[in-house]
């Protein structure tokens, strides 16, 4: 028996003794070769089981494991809802270890194994699997851009200038901020695209491996674009977001033979930069 923690085993034992629980998958940061261990890593686990509809998702058992400080279900999650088949239970142990449990059908076992190259089969009473690659982040690699995609991408990240002009015009620092993660959110594309131009990769979740990736320069630039709510720091912010989201631009239009002219867009720069601080002309 591999020396899995003993929460891991806990839910493995739980598994091993219901007939209808099938198959156990171990997802995440777990199995990812890639990823350095720490202390806050969580359990994911996924179990198959057999007959779905009707199976009494009871997450009770995984509880008595310890001290629980909080649990949150699929059922009680109505504020923002998770939109998918299965059903799940996060489980936060005053003792700092987390799992993550979920519940699917038996008959989407190979579907699911197959999507997720993060997947390690614990449990298969069926055999259903008959071999398995080694986990590996391959199913996370960054995709190539469409020309429509990326023309797209620039198109919006240069619109989304006005919107945070105008929240900067107003005092309005939660809309003039919001509207930088957007843009952000265009950046971090153009940067993906442009590093797989070499090999494939995943940047990470939440693009954990910028300080790696990038060099340091660009990433103490990206640094700057989460401001902090006040005129000096959102405009520094945009000011960045402007400089590398053109150059990352365009190193991908030359990798990619996609068009892009930073001038194409100059006076919307030179307009979002002018109406931050007077106002949109009048007539």
């Amino acid at each position: 028996m591999p020396n899995y923690p003993p929460l891991l085993m806990h839910a493995l034992a739980i598994a091993k003794t219901d007939e209808r629980i099938r198959a156990v998958v171990l997802n995440g940061s777990r199995v990812n070769p890639a990823v350095m261990p720490d202390a806050f890593q969580d359990i994911d686990l996924a179990m198959y089981v057999r007959d779905f509809p009707t199976y009494p998702c009871d997450f009770a058992r995984f509880t008595a494991y310890g001290e629980v400080l909080i649990t949150q279900t699929k059922a009680e999650q109505v504020f923002d809802p998770d939109d998918f088949e299965g059903d799940i239970a996060l489980i936060q142990f005053a003792s700092g270890e987390r799992l993550d449990i979920s519940f699917w059908p038996i008959e989407t076992l190979e579907t699911s194994v197959i999507n997720d190259s993060l997947s390690k089969i614990l449990i298969d009473k069926d055999h259903r699997i008959d071999t398995q690659a080694e986990p590996s982040e391959v199913s996370y690699h960054v995709k190539k851009p469409t020309e429509a995609m990326f023309q797209s991408c620039v198109k919006q990240f240069y619109f989304l200038t006005l919107y945070v002009a105008k929240g900067v015009y107003r005092h309005q620092w939660a809309y003039a901020i919001d509207h930088l993660r957007l843009m952000r959110h265009g950046l971090e594309a153009q940067i993906d695209w442009s590093l797989i131009a070499k090999q494939s990769l995943s940047t990470g979740k939440h693009h954990a491996k910028y300080p790696v990736l990038l060099d340091s320069g660009d990433y103490a630039a990206y640094l700057k674009t989460f401001p902090t709510a006040s005129k000096a720091s959102v405009t520094l912010a945009l000011n960045q977001l402007l400089e590398l989201f053109a150059a990352y631009a365009m190193r991908v239009a030359k990798q990619q033979h996609y068009a892009y002219n930073r001038r194409n867009y100059a006076r919307v720069e030179t307009a979002a930069k002018r109406w931050m601080h007077k106002g949109p002309p009048v007539r």
